[in-house]
């Protein structure tokens, strides 16, 4: 389900159109802010018809989230502009350098949890079952997971960590709304706690999640070993060339928007240095080719090189 309705968003918007990550990035952040501030106001309106300080409370946690969609586009941004003389590499770090800050405050989101959480375990307060504030809120938690749904898809798509730290804030967003209505229920059956114990265990699930994306991030931007199914992607298109005898000293750096591929082969038979530069710059744009971002650079050795 998920799938299908991404599916449907993307070519409904055109979103695969020239620079895929910025589109996806632009298109979850906009939505985010507009849904975001939608059901602020419906939050915040019926807050005040029906006299609530817990649906007001909810409304402007909701609120709050239009600032990670807004370092969600700005970060988008500044990782799509082009490579320039400073950063001949491109500013595709950058994305992840937002993820980091979003996900620092996914931690921060997930210690005031604990701490609502635990206060209101301790001391219970009293909510008056209300049946139209109860489905409001309904209609509201469904709204923040189709957000969910929509950024962590988008996210799985482009390999983004904001878009997921992105997603897990909407999902705190919807779980302490959820809490809300399961506080009208609880209270009704006399299970003054339950709610604050359930808190504390989402708070957790919460700045974990943060905590993990902070590694995650901070891994990239340290420079992590290439996966394995890239590698077997260069070698099996070059390997697909008849004239490759061996490939080494692969080397592959990630910059975001770019990816930086070097690496060294042994040619088969004896060939001229314009046969061996028209080979060696068919394998680099065949890669290029398969390989989103890619700039290959390929050294060519003689099959008696015992250079390792």
């Amino acid at each position: 389900m998920r799938k299908k309705i991404a599916d449907f968003i993307i070519k409904t918007f055109n979103l695969e159109k020239d620079d895929i990550n910025r589109n996806f990035g632009f298109f979850e952040g906009i939505l985010s802010c507009i849904l975001n501030f939608l059901i602020f106001l419906i939050k915040y309106s019926f807050s005040i018809s029906l006299n609530s300080v817990a649906l007001k409370a909810d409304a402007f946690h909701t609120l709050s989230d239009i600032l990670t969609s807004i370092i969600v586009i700005i970060g988008f941004y500044f990782s799509s502009i082009k490579p320039d003389k400073k950063h001949p590499f491109g500013h595709g770090r950058i994305e992840k350098i937002a993820s980091m800050l979003m996900a620092i405050m996914l931690v921060y989101v997930g210690y005031q949890f604990l701490i609502s959480s635990y206060n209101r375990f301790k001391n219970p307060v009293p909510i008056d079952f209300n049946l139209i504030i109860i489905l409001i809120l309904f209609i509201t938690i469904l709204m923040k997971e189709f957000l969910t749904l929509i950024s962590l898809e988008l996210g799985k798509r482009i390999n983004s960590l904001s878009l997921k730290a992105d997603a897990w804030h909407h999902r705190s967003d919807s779980i302490a709304t959820l809490l809300i209505v399961v506080g009208f229920f609880t209270f009704k059956f006399g299970l003054y706690s339950l709610d604050g114990i359930l808190g504390m265990a989402v708070s957790v699930l919460i700045a974990y999640t943060g905590i993990s994306i902070i590694f995650q991030s901070g891994s990239f931007l340290i420079g992590e070993e290439p996966s394995q199914d890239l590698v077997k992607k260069i070698n099996d298109i070059a390997y697909s060339f008849d004239f490759i005898k061996d490939i080494h000293h692969m080397h592959i750096h990630d910059y975001g928007n770019q990816i930086e591929i070097t690496f060294h082969v042994r040619l088969k038979g004896d060939q001229t240095l314009n046969n061996v530069h028209e080979k060696i710059t068919e394998i680099e744009k065949a890669i290029e080719k398969e390989i989103k971002g890619a700039n290959v650079t390929i050294h060519s050795e003689p099959i008696e090189s015992n250079v390792e």
